[in-house]
């Protein structure tokens, strides 16, 4: 449900002339900061199943969010809930899109300050849950508007039931890209840090597979979470309750 300190404003943005349209959802606080301004924007799972951004993780990821003070984009992919297009075989459009979401849609709703003033630092988390981590884990982390240098970027990204077994069948055998990319974001050179949260009876990806693609990835900046008793869908109100608890702790301490 979403707080009365937050509003919701729907649209569509059209990805170039001639692509499609993806139909979104930005939730922004009532009440602005200006002194960290803080934005994320969330994939859902893959539309031939029936992902949206209507999708009940996507939907409880946003409202926690937004709870804490941050502008949140959802938006349905191509092909996908309201949107216009289609599906693609390989992902690499619907990863494109991403990027032109957050570019295009979600940075100018947050910067500069309603003053027009810039903040001192600007938090941002990319998030994508099952099909939607992909284009997550593929978008580099934004850089500070040239007329704002002296803006502080802080990038997270927030990887939740990432599909690892099933990457070939989603990305048509291009899986490669998106393991090479992920192995970018977990080692980057611009500070950014990365989530990787999955249950331990998620039906896609066996738990011995997870726990060895995180042992492979260790690193400082990578922190990942093994929920037990949650599988891919998250549908149990205490494992979900769980991977909220777990996301706010990670990025603010709760």
């Amino acid at each position: 449900m979403t707080s009365p300190h937050v509003t919701v404003r729907h649209g569509t943005h059209t990805i170039e002339p001639g692509g499609p349209t993806l139909s979104y959802s930005l939730h922004q606080p009532n009440s602005a900061r200006t002194d960290d301004a803080r934005a994320a924007i969330i994939a859902h799972p893959y539309g031939r199943l029936g992902g949206c951004k209507e999708d009940h993780v996507v939907v409880a990821i946003v409202d926690a969010l937004a709870g804490r003070g941050y502008t949140v984009l959802r938006y349905d992919a191509r092909g996908s809930g309201s949107s216009t297009g289609s599906v693609s075989w390989t992902g690499a459009a619907e990863a494109d899109d991403y990027r032109k979401m957050l570019d295009e849609v979600l940075l100018p709703a947050v910067l500069p300050n309603p003053d027009g003033s810039t903040p001192p630092q600007f938090t941002v988390v990319l998030a994508g849950y099952s099909y939607g981590s992909l284009a997550a884990s593929a978008c580099p982390p934004p850089e500070a508007p040239r007329d704002m240098p002296q803006l502080r970027v802080e990038t997270s990204y927030l990887l939740v039931s990432y599909p690892l077994s099933v990457l070939w069948a989603l990305c048509a055998f291009q899986a490669g890209k998106f393991s090479s990319a992920l192995r970018t974001r977990v080692g980057g050179d611009q500070g950014e840090k990365v989530m990787a949260i999955f249950g331990d009876g998620d039906q896609f990806t066996g738990v011995d597979r997870y726990r060895t693609w995180v042992a492979d990835l260790s690193n400082e900046r990578f922190h990942a979470v093994e929920v037990k008793g949650a599988d891919h869908f998250w549908r149990d109100r205490r494992v979900k309750g769980e991977l909220l608890e777990q996301v706010l702790q990670w990025l603010h301490g709760e």
